[in-house]
């Protein structure tokens, strides 16, 4: 090979060198550098004139055992010329004994490290996600068999005494009320499922919010009632019409309401508002019930999340009237937020 040949041969190997993702260092056994090729400056920003005579320590702060290394790669971190730090995998060989001469490899692996720390996340939210199956399954689990073991028992106190008018009578509301609660799970359920698969529909048409306010109130007023709770609502006059889905819309203000009724205490006020802000019409239903705790008020209109989840806890529900609200708003092109004290 000439001359000529042997210089384009190096001119193309530096370029490989530059082009690739491994640094390749040169020092000596007290862990000064000696050679330092392209790779350094384009990963880490360091240049060859910077680094000849410094110590290895300077860009890989955990070196190794440079007396005995077993050229293992291990994982390390690298630090760049502006002071950051870059994960990188290490290969330190020894290359020559007298004088002692040894290459430390440093390839980076911050891909490597995103996709980890990707799995990583992806696995947290896969058991997050079965977590939530499991407290969901236990709560509906609940949900249904309590009003139902309800409704068996008084249907049997029908059959043993159906000439006691008065035994007859209440059986009747209790199994309707228990009635009731079951196809509210089940509703429930089957919204959520629309909602998922995206079959979940509007009808829209031209309505006034102040009457669909008036009309879920209206619904919800036995809730307060029977907790001697005062709901007032203030409205905006005029406010105009909107196009929106009526009923999804009344149902997703029933839900707000009955979830304040659900957490606040006998004597507790609700209040409903009803105003313009800008272009927007926005429905606010405040309660003095208990709150929401801080960490949980970012989870509260998910569905299948509640505070306490468990099926022993104070407060019924399959943790889907709320994520309901979310997907009508939504649906209808708006937003939903929660604030707590």
């Amino acid at each position: 090979m000439g001359a000529d040949e042997s210089s384009s041969a190096l001119e193309r190997l530096k370029v490989i060198l530059r082009s690739s993702p491994t640094v390749i260092v040169t020092f000596d056994d007290r862990g000064v550098i000696v050679a330092w090729d392209g790779a350094g400056e384009r990963l880490l920003g360091h240049s060859e004139k910077d680094m000849i005579g410094r110590e290895l320590r300077t860009v890989l702060p955990a070196q190794g055992d440079l007396a005995a290394p077993d050229d293992r790669p291990f994982e390390s971190s690298a630090r760049t010329k502006d002071g950051a730090e870059i994960p990188v995998e290490v290969t330190i060989t020894r290359i020559q004994e007298e004088p002692p001469l040894l290459t430390a490899h440093l390839r980076d692996i911050r891909e490597r490290v995103a996709l980890r720390t990707q799995a990583e996340t992806d696995r947290a939210e896969l058991a997050q996600v079965d977590r939530l199956k499991d407290e969901f399954l236990a709560t509906i689990s609940h949900e249904l068999r309590t009003p139902l073991q309800s409704i068996l028992g008084w249907a049997d106190l029908i059959a043993s005494a159906p000439e006691d008018l008065a035994t007859v009578k209440k059986a009747a509301t209790v199994i309707t009320r228990n009635a009731t609660a079951q196809a509210k799970v089940v509703g429930d359920m089957l919204d959520i499922s629309r909602v998922i698969t995206g079959r979940l529909r509007l009808r829209c048409a031209p309505v006034d919010p102040r009457r669909l306010v008036e009309r879920s109130v209206a619904a919800t007023r036995p809730l307060f009632d029977a907790k001697r709770m005062s709901v007032e609502v203030t409205m905006d006059t005029p406010i105009g019409e909107i196009s929106a889905d009526a009923e999804r819309v009344e149902q997703a203000i029933g839900n707000l309401l009955s979830n304040a009724a659900k957490f606040s205490s006998p004597g507790d006020s609700v209040h409903v508002f009803v105003r313009h802000e800008g272009e927007e019409i926005v429905i606010t239903v405040k309660d003095s019930g208990e709150g929401i705790e801080a960490d949980f008020l970012p989870f509260v209109f998910d569905h299948f999340r509640q505070g306490d989840a468990r099926p022993t806890r104070r407060h019924g529900g399959l943790g889907l009237g709320l994520a309901i609200v979310r997907h009508i708003v939504e649906l209808h092109g708006g937003k939903v937020k929660a604030h707590s004290e």
